[in-house]
């Protein structure tokens, strides 16, 4: 059996550690304002939510 070279539980339990350590104290308003920043900030994310905020556009009524 091969070896794995990182745990998926210890880095899944690690980074919400990190986020709930980011967002402790802030208001939910708050939270989503720093999550839209990141994703602003991210390239290959602003292009995915620009596309996903334009097929919600286009499929309502």
């Amino acid at each position: 059996m091969k070896k794995k070279t990182f745990d998926c539980v210890e880095m899944k339990h690690r980074i919400q550690e990190q986020h709930l350590k980011l967002f402790e104290g802030k208001s939910d308003v708050e939270q989503r304002e720093m999550v839209r920043a990141a994703i602003a900030g991210d390239p290959r994310l602003a292009r995915f939510w620009k596309a996903a905020k334009r097929a919600v556009r286009a499929s309502s009524p």
